[in-house]
């Protein structure tokens, strides 16, 4: 990634995709300002298909269900 820095944007067909390659954003997007931010279209029409889930849920149902899944990710 040195190439395009910690934030690299491109397209697929007409979506805009935005990647970020540095861990404090990540984990802005993801823990600090979680509420701040919306599951795009795509993974919108994917709870048809794959019902409610991590991947594809927000809000209180996420909040609680990434919880429950957190201790899978520690080194213990």
């Amino acid at each position: 990634m040195e190439q395009y820095g910690d934030i690299a944007q491109f397209k697929i067909g007409h979506l805009r995709i935005l990647l970020l390659n540095h861990p404090d954003f990540i984990k802005e997007v993801l823990s600090t300002q979680q509420d701040n931010f919306v599951k795009g279209r795509p993974l919108k029409m994917a709870k048809e298909l794959l019902g409610e889930g991590l991947l594809t849920s927000e809000g209180d149902f996420h909040k609680h269900h990434s919880r429950i899944m957190q201790p899978a990710f520690h080194r213990k």
